[in-house]
């Protein structure tokens, strides 16, 4: 099941208390081009930041010495992230499990990002039995979201510049319908 939310960080006031509720026993692959809010629409769910699960956050909190560190610092500066599904997969994979056996619901951030993740992470749910129920596609006006992007802290080494915005941007749209739909 494909949604649509808002335009933007204030998301959740255009959820009623009941949606609230029952998102939080959900399993929500949460999809958005970058700064289109997806994170704070999760924190202003309060009963979803306990089962958040981000990519990026679990990228910003790997120790500086660890292998994972490196390989991301790699596939980052190759510029060509090809072929990296199972190491994205590999980096929420405990936390998923985790939700799992709690038998808690999760709201993933960060994958897929691209059509040749969203196979192997559907493929890697099902193993799991935990299979999303919904996936929300969070909508925003490009101009608005270049301007959170370009304007907010850095992130990782992250080059924050309108071009790599927009590159990023475009490969986002031309990838969204193979990853809603496949």
């Amino acid at each position: 099941m494909a949604s649509a939310i808002g335009n933007g960080p204030k998301l959740a006031p255009e959820i009623s208390a009941d949606t609230h509720a029952n998102l939080c026993g959900e399993r929500i692959i949460l999809l958005g081009m970058q700064a289109c809010g997806k994170s704070t629409f999760v924190n202003e769910v309060e009963d979803l930041r306990n089962n958040y699960v981000s990519v990026g956050d679990i990228a910003r909190s790997l120790e500086e010495d660890s292998e994972e560190k490196r390989q991301l610092d790699r596939i980052f500066q190759s510029g060509k992230p090809s072929g990296t599904a199972d190491f994205f997969i590999g980096l929420v994979d405990p936390r998923l499990r985790q939700l799992r056996e709690q038998d808690r619901g999760y709201v993933l951030d960060g994958i897929p990002k691209k059509t040749g993740e969203t196979q192997p992470l559907i493929d890697h749910l099902k193993a799991i039995s935990s299979v999303p129920s919904l996936v929300v596609c969070c909508d925003i006006d490009p101009d608005v979201a270049r301007e959170r992007y370009v304007g907010r802290p850095k992130r990782l080494d992250e080059i924050q510049t309108q071009d790599v915005f927009y590159a990023r941007m475009h490969r986002y749209l031309r990838d969204l319908p193979s990853i809603v739909y496949q």
